[in-house]
């Protein structure tokens, strides 16, 4: 019979999430609503950080369409999101035409707590644009801007939003 403590213990780690869950998890590059779509392709930059080629792999297996550039610049799009990968830089900028700040607040402030545990807190970075950090680690964030050529660090009506992942 199991004491009343382990009972507890038991109960406790059920109903506390897992925080050590694996980022990869959260890649599914094949969802079909735009914030899961966005959710899933920052997981993938996230998850591949050392070695941006798995990523442009991953969007490529999914089926997602792609064109490079002759600077090493990889476009991959599917539906409103589009994805810019450089691995020689590395860059990873990730473009939703129809979600808006507080959606990818809302993606990123998950995303780091998936990958890192401990508290998503957004900061604001000394351009003012908005990022996304884990209180575990505050190496790795999530900086939140405007989409397009031009981005903006605050929200622009129909300019839709972008979230690049960094590597400090």
């Amino acid at each position: 019979m199991m004491s009343p403590r382990l009972w507890a213990a038991v109960a406790i780690s059920l109903a506390t999430p897992a925080v050590s869950q694996d980022i990869e998890s959260a890649i599914s590059l094949s969802a079909s609503s735009p914030d899961m779509l966005m959710r899933a392709a920052v997981a993938a930059c996230m998850a591949h950080q050392e070695d941006l080629t798995k990523s442009i792999d991953a969007f490529s297996e999914a089926g997602w369409g792609s064109d490079t550039d002759d600077g090493g610049l990889a476009t991959l799009f599917q539906d409103e999101v589009v994805v810019f990968i450089n691995p020689d830089i590395p860059l990873c900028r990730i473009e939703s035409s129809v979600l808006g700040f507080a959606e990818a607040g809302a993606i990123a402030s998950d995303l780091v707590v998936l990958a890192h545990g401990g508290t998503a807190t957004e900061q604001t970075d000394d351009d003012g644009c908005p990022y996304v950090i884990s209180s575990n680690d505050e190496e790795d964030w999530l900086s939140i801007s405007t989409g397009g050529s031009d981005p903006s660090c605050t929200e622009v009506s129909g300019a839709g939003v972008a979230i690049t992942v960094i590597n400090g």
